[in-house]
């Protein structure tokens, strides 16, 4: 049985906690608040189960979003170099690579819905609230190892140690598959 008084909400306390919140972004002492989202998170006994499905769903679909925006990359790379080419070969190629980034742009909006749809459907609480805040930083993703590291696994710009994600070439990216560099480009 869960603990009645953990149950309750207290309306001043999580005015007081945002106010917290508040004071800890513009300082930026984001790992204090980090701390006290960790214990607010305690307090709300939120569901394990249901959040680690929420949170590997949505580590799942940006993976997804991720490749599907490195392999668009890679795929515009070879259709400009045939373009530009006199290859024969490359002229029979290109319609190949045109159809299939096409096909690429239509999985990338269908994985948008389907991570659109999970971050609306995250549990209301710290998490949420954590999950949000991280992604508003602007290059959140380099504060990441585990995106670091799964980009260098793939081939891709931290392990070649580039810097090319700080200061990404393409301003007109994808806005969830931009946080790592095509693999091979």
């Amino acid at each position: 049985m869960k603990n009645p008084v953990k149950q309750m909400r207290f309306p001043a306390l999580e005015d007081f906690v945002e106010y917290v919140q508040d004071v800890a972004e513009t300082s930026g002492r984001w790992v204090n608040w980090q701390i006290i989202r960790g214990k607010r998170h305690i307090w709300w006994e939120t569901d394990w189960d249901v959040v680690s499905r929420w949170a590997q769903s949505i580590i799942e679909t940006e993976e997804r979003l991720r490749e599907t925006t490195q392999r668009e990359n890679f795929h515009k790379k070879w259709i400009h170099k045939f373009h530009n080419g006199s290859s024969e070969a490359g002229k029979f190629v290109l319609p190949d690579l045109i159809e299939e980034l096409i096909a690429l742009g239509h999985e990338y909006t269908r994985l948008e819905r389907i991570y659109d749809t999970l971050l609306v459907g995250c549990p209301v609480g710290p998490i949420k609230s954590g999950y949000m805040w991280i992604r508003k930083q602007p290059q959140w993703y380099l504060k990441s190892e585990w995106l670091r590291q799964d980009c260098a696994r793939r081939g891709g710009c931290c392990g070649r140690e580039c810097k090319c994600c700080e200061n990404p070439p393409d301003p007109n990216r994808r806005k969830e598959g931009s946080k790592e560099v095509a693999a091979g480009v």
